[in-house]
């Protein structure tokens, strides 16, 4: 009995550093923060919190990784709770119908910078694939990409008011 549980023990001290572990993702301390532009001559900013889902990454086995994440888009908060609302409604996130905008890696790749995730992000009902750069340390992952909001079906084509390229970092702990 005693020697199966060294067996354990030494086999998971062995096997886990080697096929990382999946970690779940702290919404709490985790979120999106973005920018648009406004105008042209200005810009709003704005948060969506409650980033959840998994994370398995392991910086030596790349090709093994893989993340799955989800945030919740009725915590929109630009400042203005007005404002809010409006985003929440049906011409922007809808978020009656599409209440959550989801991220699936499909693969994690080294950059000269640190790393690449290539992925689905499905908001607003359409689906598109998205390259992430990112950063990894002390269980924390930052990174930064822009999307198009016309790609999403979020608000008109029409006018000058809201620009087009919404500017998205991630701050995702786990726990």
């Amino acid at each position: 009995m005693k020697v199966n549980k060294i067996l354990f023990l030494l086999f998971t001290w062995i096997l886990i550093p080697i096929i990382g572990i999946s970690q779940n993702l702290n919404p709490a301390t985790s979120n999106i923060s973005f920018t648009i532009s406004n105008f042209g001559i200005n810009s709003v900013e704005g948060t969506i919190s409650n980033l959840a889902g998994t994370a398995d990454f392991n910086e030596n086995q790349l090709e093994l990784c893989s993340f799955d994440v989800c945030l919740d888009m009725n915590t929109i908060d630009t400042g203005n709770k007005k404002r809010d609302e409006h985003l929440k409604a049906e011409d922007y996130f809808n978020i009656s119908k599409y209440p959550k905008t989801c991220f699936t890696s499909q693969e994690v790749t080294n950059t000269d910078v640190g790393y690449l995730v290539t992925g689905t992000l499905q908001m607003n009902g359409v689906e598109r694939t998205v390259d992430i750069p990112f950063a990894y340390a002390n269980k924390k992952f930052t990174g930064e990409f822009e999307v198009d909001r016309l790609d999403y079906n979020i608000g008109s084509s029409g006018g000058f008011a809201i620009g087009r390229t919404v500017n998205i970092n991630i701050t995702a702990n786990q726990n």
